[in-house]
């Protein structure tokens, strides 16, 4: 189970939503088991707005802004230890 001590009026959608599905689009990537410091690392540019990518990039902009670095950190350990054979599928 993901982290869940992200309040409900920070307004961040659930991460599995969009990058846990079997079926999910490729501007969706799998983050489990992605290193640790690349998830922080991609939420913080995200957070700051210097992180785009595809046309979907604003929707990470507004789940990330809601986040505080703790729940970065958190979220970023979760995912890097979660197993799951979709982990090196398509990113």
């Amino acid at each position: 189970m993901p982290p869940t001590g992200i309040p409900k009026e920070a307004n961040v959608p659930a991460c599995l939503g969009c990058h846990g599905r079997q079926d999910r689009s490729p501007p969706y990537p799998s983050i489990a088991g992605q290193p640790a410091r690349y998830i922080e690392t991609q939420l913080g540019l995200f957070r700051a707005g210097k992180r785009g990518g595809t046309r979907f990039g604003h929707l990470m902009a507004n789940a990330a802004k809601g986040l505080t670095d703790d729940d970065v950190r958190a979220l970023a350990a979760y995912f890097s230890r979660s197993a799951a054979a979709s982990a090196t599928a398509t990113r």
